[in-house]
């Protein structure tokens, strides 16, 4: 284990002023990251046994959008038909790419650049109609160099609210079979599941940091034996610790920014699913949009249905946390049985 470059990279990470507004908030993802390792358990990603053309998914999600609102419908359809400038050359603003099926869910390379381009791979199977409403989404609150304080810790959430959502739609209105639908929210919840893990293991290492000044071997035995035996934490670290800690020297980052999004965005969306109320998904749409001038308006926006919103920082007490444990087992129970199954 290269010691020394981790601790190069810890202190880079804790010296990047950039990064600060992640730091205040570390302990307070934790916590939820907490809820999903302490409840939930790792699974293998699963693949699709239905074949869909791709010329199906486009449609499916057309008419998804439009039991949002037909402003999204028309958006849609105007993103698909249009072109734009990008580096001196007209191209579409969004592209296809066909990946084999066996690049599934896990490795998926879809997104939404900096310029506002939308790339999304596809494999012809329901995946497909999932990847395409979550990356539209993000498009519909897209704006060129706007990366809010809200969006560095919301932006995920409403395309997550979008999977949801769209879950909904297919199982009242698809021909696909229930099994079928479940398995995105199957590897949704594997996804966080490693985020939080990973999330769990930099916060860990970053606090044996400011605590030594350097970490290395003896710190972090030290730190396991000071571990209770028997909890899942516990077990959990002597199985994957090692393995984490090997990727981040291998990236040569802590990635801790990007993976409290997805984390932060289960369960504001899951939250935001048992009130059912679709107006508050636009409201998010569109307070993403906004850069920080509206920040403080924009909170008292979301406050409403996003309860873990204080003032210029995540708040979240024993209450909340009790509240969105009951909802990740509620929502994990549903699909519980099937899952386990297909381990």
């Amino acid at each position: 284990m290269n010691y020394s470059l981790l601790n190069d990279v810890i202190k880079e990470f804790l010296d990047d002023s950039n990064l600060k507004l992640y730091l205040d908030n570390l302990d307070e993802v934790v916590r939820l990251a907490n809820i999903i390792v302490e409840n939930y358990y790792d699974t293998d990603i699963l693949t699709y046994d239905d074949d869909i053309l791709l010329s199906q998914s486009v449609n499916i999600s057309r008419n998804f959008f439009l039991t949002i609102s037909d402003e999204y419908s028309k958006k849609f359809d105007e993103l698909l038909s249009s072109n734009d400038i990008y580096n001196g050359v007209l191209d579409n603003i969004v592209s296809f790419f066909k990946v084999p099926k066996k690049l599934t869910y896990q490795f998926n390379r879809s997104g939404v650049d900096e310029d506002g381009r939308v790339f999304i791979d596809y494999n012809e199977t329901l995946e497909d109609i999932f990847n395409i409403v979550h990356e539209f989404t993000h498009r519909f609150s897209f704006i060129k160099n706007n990366n809010s304080s809200l969006k560095k810790f919301f932006g995920e959430t409403p395309t997550i609210l979008s999977e949801f959502l769209l879950e909904e739609y297919l199982l009242d209105n698809g021909s696909f079979s229930k099994e079928e639908i479940l398995k995105h929210k199957i590897n949704r919840f594997k996804g966080v599941y490693d985020d939080s893990l990973a999330i769990i293991v930099q916060s860990i290492l970053i606090n044996l940091y400011r605590q030594n000044g350097f970490v290395n071997e003896e710190i972090l035995l030290n730190y396991l034996d000071s571990l209770d035996k028997s909890s899942k934490l516990y077990e959990i670290l002597c199985t994957k610790s090692v393995s984490l800690i090997k990727e981040i020297i291998k990236r040569e980052g802590i990635d801790f920014y990007n993976r409290q999004r997805y984390i932060i965005g289960l369960f504001c969306a899951l939250n935001m699913m048992n009130d059912k109320n679709i107006i508050n998904f636009k409201i998010l749409v569109e307070v993403l949009k906004n850069d920080d001038s509206t920040t403080l308006v924009d909170q008292e926006k979301l406050r409403q249905f996003i309860p873990i919103i204080g003032c210029d920082r995540l708040l979240i007490d024993d209450s909340i946390i009790n509240s969105l444990t009951i909802l990740f087992n509620d929502e994990k129970n549903s699909f519980d049985n099937y899952s386990r199954r297909k381990i």
